[in-house]
């Protein structure tokens, strides 16, 4: 017979901004607490199963235990790649586990859908039959056009002035040579 320690809540996610500039990070993480046997852990972008390479790399115990031996040539790609799964658990003193899974991209407008153009990120923790997700979601920032139009006009008045002050050094620079050779 074996006995199966259910999590109390849906597992927890952290480091999800409100908001995502184009080419900026989204970096997350995900924790289900006090489960036996582990939780299984999962990451789902706009209902869809994040690919292996978007998940957070840290080395499994596997890895650790064998380290650099371990190659895909040696393993297949396949068998590999489950190695290079980011498992990071801890056991506490009852035997419990807490199981964490990071996943890390860069903001890309494939990712923003809809309008407001949004991201959700699901993540799911499964022990035995059972399974649990959590769904945060963010958007795509945009500058308004009265900031573009702001900025853009910082940046001429900016290149006015120092246009200006190249001329005036230019004059400054040829009036002190006349001094000088006269």
């Amino acid at each position: 017979m074996s006995v199966m320690a259910l999590p109390r809540e849906a597992p927890y996610i952290e480091g999800v901004a409100s908001a995502y500039s184009l080419g900026e990070w989204v970096i997350a993480n995900c924790t289900s607490n006090k489960t036996s046997p582990q939780a299984l852990l999962s990451w789902y972008i706009n209902g869809a199963k994040a690919e292996q390479w978007l998940l957070d790399q840290m080395p499994s115990a596997e890895e650790e235990a064998v380290g650099d031996s371990v190659s895909v040539s040696s393993m297949g790609v396949d068998a590999w790649l489950q190695t290079r799964a980011p498992r990071t658990h801890t056991v506490d003193e009852r035997g419990l586990h807490t199981s964490s899974l990071g996943l890390r991209f860069v903001a890309e407008r494939r990712f923003f859908q809809g309008s407001p153009a949004r991201v959700e990120l699901r993540c799911e923790a499964a022990v035995g039959e059972r399974s649990w997700e959590r769904v945060v979601s963010a958007r795509l920032a945009h500058a308004n056009n009265q900031q573009l139009r702001s900025a853009s006009h910082r940046l001429n008045s900016a290149h006015l002035l120092t246009s200006s002050c190249s001329v005036l050094s230019a004059l400054l620079a040829c009036s002190l040579l006349r001094l000088l050779v006269s």
